[in-house]
């Protein structure tokens, strides 16, 4: 029964981890949103909370030893939150059109590999250019178009871009 305390909470950890990094590629917070500082400020507060508390029932040096730790597994397990809370609070649908650019290659899909050829699509609600995967772009683009229809989720955070299709009408 113990092993199950350790095993099915690193599992689900593991699969919130894989589920966030995919929803990153195509998620875009808002430029104001500060996602790395309260990463940090709360790591930092929750590393103080563990080091206080190591003090009290242990000797100083496994303080420092928890106070590191602590910090450490807060900053990986918090900053993986902000794109999954954007993604679940997006509450509407929009569809425009903007400007796109090809670039290749394009942005990397793991630790080792990388797409051949990038798109950089201007998202309009948060006013930021998102670089997504695109395998092969002379199948999609039409010749002279220069824009592309985009249908996102937008909320409070940020937006989450659902597809896009090359269009063949000029804005």
């Amino acid at each position: 029964m113990s092993v199950n305390w350790i095993v099915v909470p690193f599992v689900i950890w593991i699969v919130f981890i894989y589920w966030s990094l995919m929803l990153s590629s195509r998620v875009v917070s808002f430029e104001w949103f500060p996602k790395w500082t309260i990463s940090i400020t709360f790591a930092v507060i929750v590393s103080v909370i563990s080091g206080i508390w190591s003090i009290l029932r242990r000797p100083l040096k496994h303080a420092f030893k928890n106070f590191y730790q602590s910090g450490f597994i807060t900053l990986i397990l918090i900053v993986p939150v902000f794109d999954a809370l954007t993604y679940l609070l997006t509450n509407k649908t929009i569809h425009y059109q903007t400007k796109y650019e090809i670039t290749s290659p394009g942005p990397s899909t793991n630790r080792f590999g990388r797409c051949d050829y990038g798109i950089w699509i201007k998202e309009i609600s948060t006013d930021r250019w998102k670089l997504l995967c695109i395998s092969n772009p002379k199948s999609k683009t039409k010749e002279n178009t220069g824009t592309v229809w985009v249908t996102a989720k937008t909320g409070a955070m940020g937006a989450y871009i659902v597809d896009y299709q090359f269009s063949p009408f000029r804005k």
